[in-house]
């Protein structure tokens, strides 16, 4: 995968992620919008801290969506080599929701997977109220595939397309 660490797409550019990406995280992470899905930090240094360990921890399969140089969000891939599968996840600042980032950063990330990565099916798994991480998967062919209940969360749906 550290070949793919950096990929294009028309309007976006996938990166690595780096420490200075802490503060965008932190806006992502504050904004109860997004926070109710998403990575919450109490302050800079837990960002950071997220960023050393999780991004940069395991770096492969995570990018930055990035465009002209600002920060968006993320998307990364899993790698699920015992089902041939690879899943997707991502998480977009809400000032950027609604203008197809999402959909575009996961389209590059699932023609890799079917592509070099060679995988049989593409998995994306959200939360049931979720509708527009819903509405990603299902624009990028997606089907509803399981609807699993836990204790502990909210419904989870997961989508499926398979090669």
């Amino acid at each position: 995968m550290a070949q793919y660490s950096r990929l294009e797409t028309v309007r976006l550019t996938l990166r690595p992620f780096l420490l200075s990406d802490a503060e965008a995280l932190l806006e992502n992470g504050r904004d109860p919008r997004a926070n109710q899905w998403s990575l919450r930090f109490a302050d800079l240094s837990a960002a950071e801290a997220n960023i050393r360990r999780y991004w940069l921890g395991q770096p492969a399969g995570k990018w930055v969506i990035e465009q002209d140089g600002v920060f968006l969000g993320a998307v990364e891939c899993h790698l699920h080599q015992d089902i041939e599968a690879v899943e997707i996840g991502y998480l977009l600042l809400p000032k950027y929701w609604g203008q197809g980032v999402a959909t575009e950063a996961a389209r590059a990330v699932m023609q890799l997977a079917f592509g070099p990565l060679e995988a049989q099916s593409v998995l994306i798994g959200c939360d049931e109220s979720n509708q527009q991480s819903a509405s990603v998967a299902r624009r990028l062919g997606l089907h509803l595939a399981w609807l699993v209940f836990s204790a502990h969360q909210d419904a989870e749906t997961w989508w499926v397309r398979y090669r």
